[in-house]
């Protein structure tokens, strides 16, 4: 019997392996995490076939360290990223990418360190597009790592770079409200959000979170005022925050409003 070509079979690999990445690991349904378990079986199983047809490929290599971070083995998936960027049909373009993969993996292992090695080792490798994913990558990278205040200063460098309504602002202001910095988070969600309501939105999440009710009231019932049905959305996410700022009767009337 003929084998499948190695794109018809690397395909199939990545399939399974993104599918298993998608059920958790501690799913309370134990079909869920069966599923999970013969998803990844699958995938090392289309994996061997792949390799049979072409041996040492870079695209190989990069699912079984997606497999790797999949089972809880960031160690060896930090590895597996590390020796795709030296394969010989490893793309110049993968090079960048490629480091930031082991650096998350290295971080996911506590070793924070070495995944911010990497990552200033690796800077002439990433292109311009990429090198605020790379710089925010860093900021999380000293977050998690004790260094709380190169972490905050990192964010805002990208932010102060950053194209007015971008993405990059964006993940950085949310970036810089989950650490806690929030009176620079307030500037960068005002950069980030070219629509007024959502602005005062995150404003207002901002207030709550520092324990400025009355402030976070006012901003949240102004942007709820506005009939933007996002501004509803958003406050369903954050559901629990605003139960415990402005009351559940409050937050059931203010979405109503919205409704």
């Amino acid at each position: 019997e003929t084998e499948a070509d190695f794109g018809t079979l690397i395909q199939s690999a990545s399939i399974h392996a993104e599918l298993a990445a998608s059920i958790p690991a501690d799913s309370p349904k134990p079909k869920g995490r069966e599923l999970r378990n013969k998803l990844i079986q699958d995938a090392y199983g289309w994996l061997e076939r792949a390799d049979r047809v072409l041996p040492n490929s870079p695209e190989g290599c990069q699912v079984r360290a997606f497999l790797a971070m999949t089972e809880g083995r960031p160690l060896d998936a930090a590895m597996l990223y590390r020796k795709c960027r030296g394969l010989a049909d490893c793309a110049n373009g993968q090079y960048g990418p490629l480091a930031m993969h082991e650096a998350r993996a290295l971080s996911n292992a506590g070793h924070f360190e070495d995944a911010l090695k990497v990552l200033a080792d690796s800077a002439t490798d990433v292109a311009v597009e990429q090198r605020s994913e790379r710089d925010l990558l860093t900021a999380r990278i000293l977050w998690r790592g004790g260094r709380v205040d190169q972490a905050v200063a990192a964010v805002e460098s990208v932010i102060e770079t950053g194209v007015e309504g971008s993405s990059a602002c964006r993940e950085g202001a949310a970036l810089l409200e989950a650490m806690g910095a929030y009176e620079p988070s307030e500037s960068a969600w005002r950069k980030s959000e070219t629509v007024d309501e959502l602005e005062r939105y995150h404003v207002a999440r901002l207030k709550a979170r520092a324990g400025k009710v009355e402030e976070a009231r006012e901003n949240l019932e102004r942007a709820v005022g506005s009939g933007n049905p996002e501004v509803l959305r958003r406050m369903a996410q954050d559901n629990e925050l605003w139960a415990a700022a402005i009351g559940t009767q409050r937050l059931q009337e203010l979405s109503g409003a919205v409704s």
